[in-house]
């Protein structure tokens, strides 16, 4: 069954991100289009092990799901959409394409971290996973 949900679930390099949408509810299995922006283990692992245990806690789980709504559309945009100046409004707010070489989301803005796309176009029967190497924040695109 090749759902965004089970794309996540069986890419090990997407451990985290699977772990984080069981916690905070999230489903992406449903039918739909949507496009997933979805940070490797390493992009969460820059955050820190503080930062990603409160995420983990309950007290975090609010913020996290923030987060995680932050990198879901209910579109679809494949590289082909993906131009400098497209904006993606996502479910917590706009993420904006910045570069196209590579592909950059969030650059500039006070973005400490900007994420490049690392694997794109995995494709799914309800959407599309985008692999990026930062975490973004809906507060103030820096987590």
């Amino acid at each position: 069954f090749n759902t965004l949900a089970s794309r996540v679930a069986n890419d090990p390099d997407l451990s985290i991100l699977n772990e984080f949408l069981a916690f905070g509810g999230i489903d992406l299995s449903p039918e739909g289009a949507l496009t997933l922006l979805a940070p490797t283990n390493a992009a969460w692992n820059a955050l820190g092990f503080g930062r990603l245990s409160f995420l983990r806690s309950a007290a975090g789980r609010d913020e996290l799901i923030q987060i995680l709504a932050f990198h879901v559309a209910s579109s679809i945009f494949t590289t082909n959409e993906l131009a400098v100046g497209v904006k993606i409004t996502t479910f917590r707010g706009v993420v904006t394409v910045t570069s196209n070489g590579p592909i950059t989301f969030n650059e500039g803005d006070n973005a400490l971290s900007p994420a490049v796309l690392l694997a794109a176009n995995i494709l799914a029967n309800n959407g599309v996973v985008h692999k990026i190497d930062a975490v973004l924040d809906p507060q103030d695109s820096r987590v």
